[in-house]
């Protein structure tokens, strides 16, 4: 269906609802300084079309036949009557989610010791998180089943701050994190700052880390995501692909260094960039279709009765490097203190394996088949804001670097040609404003991607529209969000 036609374009509503309650508690006792919270939120997802459906039966409406080629305004009213009895006056209701998360948090430091050079400080803290996820389908969507999760998790860290001299400092931090649902982890973190003058600042850490596969991702159902075309073939078959959560699925287990300076030069300007690199084991993700099809051993263990079955697997290895960098400026006018900023990630390399054992494959700046992703090579926002007394407003444009991806087309006699498409650079612009109404009531506005523009086209995505990957753009175009804040 096109707009113009009597049925009109088809048209999906998101109702978006959330909650988010935090109460805290700050003091001192025993000679700790300490803080504690408890917080409960929910996020719900309430998704239907709403307009452009139709019911059983629309195929039977015909056109007659001076009106083949008419606008649909100068259809007959017998026409025009007979598309309205197969128009869908209810909404139907594509699917419903939900997610529950509640949190304590205790943090508590203290000094431990004095020296020549100040204090040795150490924090500790304890964490506790209880997270459920609800998902729904609506009646008749049988591609994507009901499911339900939740777990518990605890967590006990601390770290120590040691001046080593006078312009040297140490930290170190240990971390001990256990799921209801996988067990134990261990991470640690060791880092530097040095300011060997005012202007300058060195620092530095190595550690690492963890992520815990999502509920989703671990509760065992079944969900169709796409169609793989047969390879090797001139029929353009495609097979239905389904995805499926793992119960043993491991987390994701990270190595990451970093170097980094600041520098200051006047009042007015702030440069900093970071030099960092990340290895991770144990990644999350799904064996690709075609793949599954080629391999003999995939395709005897994940192709059955017509269809392939991909489960979440711990896969393999990544590795990416990169800089991030941002310069500052500040300056008080008669209008206001003006800021302006430039904040940006470049990044010099990002692979991985698309399976453990595999090969590593590059996704800097071009689509990778082997994994489904992609890296921009550059991404950036700049901005610039007014603050006047009780009133702030900016801009931001945002920046992303575009890529190449390969593509098999294929005409009408079902010949094919391998074709390289570049993805074009996009960028948007936000604006935004605050006011405070009073001490502490603050109510923030801000249009997002004001210019209304659509994210460049795709022709590899790993959604159901054609041509925008929700994972580097969206295609709600120019958005108002509105936010009031009380606090006390």
């Amino acid at each position: 269906l096109v707009e113009g036609q009597p049925w009109g374009m088809l048209q999906q509503r998101y109702d978006n609802a959330m909650h988010h309650v935090v109460v805290g508690l700050k003091g001192e006792a025993a000679g700790w300084d300490f803080t504690s919270s408890l917080t409960s939120g929910r996020h719900s997802v309430h998704r239907v079309y709403d307009g452009g459906m139709v019911v059983s039966g629309y195929n039977t409406v015909r056109l007659k036949p001076e009106e083949i080629g008419l606008d649909p305004s100068k259809y007959s009213a017998e026409t025009l009557a007979q598309f309205e009895t197969y128009r869908r006056k209810d909404d139907r209701v594509l699917d419903h989610g939900q997610t529950r998360l509640r949190t304590l948090g205790l943090l508590g430091s203290r000094e431990l010791m004095e020296t020549d050079n100040g204090p040795v400080m150490l924090g500790v803290g304890l964490d506790g998180r209880q997270e459920s996820v609800h998902y729904a389908p609506g009646v008749g969507v049988a591609n994507r089943p009901a499911f339900d999760g939740q777990r518990n998790n605890w967590a006990l860290h601390a770290e120590v701050q040691v001046p080593v001299t006078e312009k040297f400092e140490a930290t170190a931090a240990l971390r001990h994190d256990r799921y209801s649902d996988f067990g134990d982890v261990q991470t640690g973190k060791l880092g530097f700052k040095w300011a060997p003058e005012k202007a300058w600042m060195f620092r530095g850490s190595w550690g690492t880390g963890f992520r815990a596969p999502t509920l989703g991702q671990m509760v065992p159902s079944k969900s169709l995501v796409t169609e793989v075309e047969v390879p090797n073939t001139t029929t353009n078959e495609r097979i239905p692909m389904y995805t499926m959560g793992n119960p043993d699925l491991k987390p994701e287990r990270s190595e990451q260094w970093m170097l980094g300076l600041r520098w200051e030069p006047t009042a007015q300007w702030t440069l900093g960039a970071d030099f960092w690199n990340l290895d991770i084991h144990d990644t999350f993700g799904n064996l690709p279709g075609r793949m599954i099809l080629l391999d003999p051993l995939l395709n005897a263990k994940y192709f059955a009765n017509g269809a392939i079955s991909s489960p979440n697997l711990n896969l393999g290895k990544s590795s990416s490097q990169g800089v991030d960098y941002d310069i500052q400026w500040r300056k008080p006018t008669d209008w206001g203190r003006l800021r302006m900023s430039l904040r940006g990630m470049h990044v010099m390399k990002s692979q991985r394996q698309a399976y453990e054992g595999g090969e590593m494959d590059s996704n800097l700046g071009r689509y990778s088949s082997a994994t489904g992703t992609v890296m921009a090579r550059n991404q950036w926002a700049m901005s610039v804001m007014l603050e006047k007394s009780m009133l702030a407003a900016g801009a931001t444009l945002n920046y992303r670097s575009g890529n190449t991806e390969q593509a098999t087309l294929y005409d009408i006699d079902g010949k094919s040609m391998n074709y390289e498409h570049s993805v074009a650079d996009d960028w948007t612009v936000d604006v935004f404003g605050r006011w405070q109404i009073k001490p502490a009531l603050f109510l923030n506005v801000g249009i997002k991607n004001i210019t209304n523009r659509m994210p460049p086209f795709r022709m590899k995505t790993l959604n159901v529209l054609n041509g925008v990957d929700t994972r580097y753009g969206d295609y709600y175009g120019r958005t108002l969000q509105l936010k009031i804040e009380y606090k006390f």
